[in-house]
């Protein structure tokens, strides 16, 4: 049985590097959110399977062919009578997309309650599931809500991605649907700052995930594009960079990256920190190439990524104690007719010495005697909150004891 389980819709996917009236050729791939989302956590190493509808057309066996072929189970999925959704896409400068969808009245649009087996469902660790889903048919849109009401009557965690599409609904409508499933949802996954706002019209992080979290919601996870994404639950919040180490050449598909990265981490019960930096790595290798899919990373690609991901400094210290202190330091050899530059500077060489030399004495003794860190959670915490019980820096909170 698959530990990762999603629902949705894959449609073709036409591509073009020139402007879609430009375009003479076309190379054929497929995508949709839900299905990108496994796929990514399946080349991380996650059991996934997918649970939809395909049209009996030309690209049926392309389709399946293509899923199996990752190693996704497909036992779920059912061939009717229709054809498949298909988008056409071009890459227009700075990683910028123009889309055009052909999709009413897919097969995948005829998803209903009855394709989900509440055996299958309560085997798996996590079921992903999109408000995309939710827009593309009611029936649709119930089976996604029952599915959820599977799996938290199952134990099952749900991860909820937000992905407001206004070509499919408006905000007030999704947001209606949202907020039914909402009760059942685990981990949710909002873009931020636009989608949040269209949704939401709230415009600070923590607004927005407070909204989510009074509604039973656990765990917010903001994806916020090239700021990186910042994750919020009741007792504490932090935001990990963005990366892109091969450029930014398609910004398609990389919300999906992130989350199939961000899942393979909780189904391996890694901390939230861990987590994140799978979904960034993941992400920010997918957006260096082409294609929703194609350009998905490896996992050995992923993994030499890891620890190059930063968490952000909240309160700066770094800038304050470092930078700040030599810089003091030579400000005195700038401004003092008492003292002279080049000795000042010499003493932030001497210094920086000395501590570096001390420290890496100390340090190693430390840890050969009782050992250097404490736990992960707590280094995230800070060692202010888990040795007092209380956060030192008042105005730059970032956690909450209660």
């Amino acid at each position: 049985m698959a530990d990762l389980i999603s629902i949705g819709e894959c449609l073709i996917e036409l591509s073009s590097d020139k402007p879609l009236a430009d375009s003479e050729t076309f190379i054929k791939s497929y995508a949709g959110d839900t299905f990108n989302v496994i796929s990514m956590a399946r080349t991380l190493g996650v059991s996934s399977a997918y649970i939809t509808r395909v049209g009996k057309d030309p690209f049926a066996e392309y389709l399946i062919s293509n899923w199996e072929n990752k190693s996704i189970d497909t036992t779920q999925v059912k061939i009717v009578p229709g054809y498949n959704s298909m988008h056409f896409i071009s890459l227009l400068t700075k990683g910028n997309r123009e889309f055009v969808y052909y999709r009413k009245d897919s097969a995948a649009s005829t998803l209903c309650k009855e394709d989900l087996k509440e055996e299958f469902i309560s085997k798996s660790k996590i079921l992903h599931l999109s408000s995309i889903c939710q827009a593309i048919s009611e029936s649709a849109n119930e089976c996604v809500i029952h599915a959820a009401q599977i799996a938290k009557n199952n134990r099952v965690k749900v991860s909820f991605d937000t992905n407001l599409r206004l070509n499919l609904t408006t905000s007030e409508k999704a947001l209606s649907n949202i907020n039914k499933i909402l009760p059942f949802v685990d981990i949710i996954f909002p873009s931020y700052p636009d989608e949040s706002f269209n949704l939401l019209k709230l415009k600070s992080k923590e607004d927005v995930a407070k909204y989510f979290i009074d509604k039973g919601v656990k765990l917010v996870v903001l994806k916020c594009g090239d700021q990186g994404a910042t994750i919020i639950s009741k007792d504490s919040s932090f935001s990990v960079k963005s990366i892109s180490p091969n450029g930014v050449v398609d910004t398609s598909g990389a919300g999906d990256a992130f989350v199939g990265g961000f899942l393979y981490g909780q189904i391996n019960q890694m901390t939230h920190l861990e987590s994140s930096k799978y979904g960034i790595a993941s992400s920010g290798l997918k957006v260096g190439g082409y294609g929703a899919l194609k350009s998905q990373p490896s996992k050995e690609e992923v993994l030499k990524q890891i620890d190059k991901i930063q968490i952000d400094d909240p309160v700066g210290a770094i800038s304050v104690h470092l930078v700040c202190g030599i810089w003091g330091t030579l400000a005195v050899g700038i401004f003092s007719p008492n003292h002279n530059l080049g000795v000042q500077a010499l003493g932030v060489v001497a210094y920086g010495i000395f501590c570096l030399i001390t420290s890496f004495i100390i340090f190693t003794i430390i840890k050969s005697i009782m050992g250097l860190r404490v736990s992960e959670e707590e280094e995230i915490i800070g060692l202010d909150i888990s040795e007092h019980d209380m956060e030192s820096y008042a105005g730059f909170e970032i956690f909450t004891v209660e």
